[in-house]
């Protein structure tokens, strides 16, 4: 998720990602890279459940949220450290 978009669908109530992250903790890395591990972006399986489905669909969508509020803070660092001291 580029910086400077939404953290939900279109066809939902949009919050702009710079809101979100005023508010998030830091998102460490190596927490981002090992839900990417257990949660892979890919197309589900033949034999799943619709239910299994939109529970994967959830799990995605939250890890792609982390990183991209990863993506921001550490791009943003610095500026948010000069605002702060």
């Amino acid at each position: 998720m580029p910086i400077g978009r939404t953290c939900r669908e279109p066809n939902q109530t949009s919050i702009a990602m710079e809101d979100v992250v005023e508010n998030a903790p830091p998102i460490p890395l190596n927490v981002v890279e090992y839900l990417e591990r257990i949660f892979p972006d890919r197309a589900a399986g033949k034999n799943k459940s619709r239910d299994d489905e939109r529970f994967e669909a959830g799990c995605v969508y939250a890890v792609r949220h982390l990183r991209a509020v990863f993506e921001y803070q550490t791009k943003n660092f610095g500026k948010r450290m000069r605002e702060n001291y």
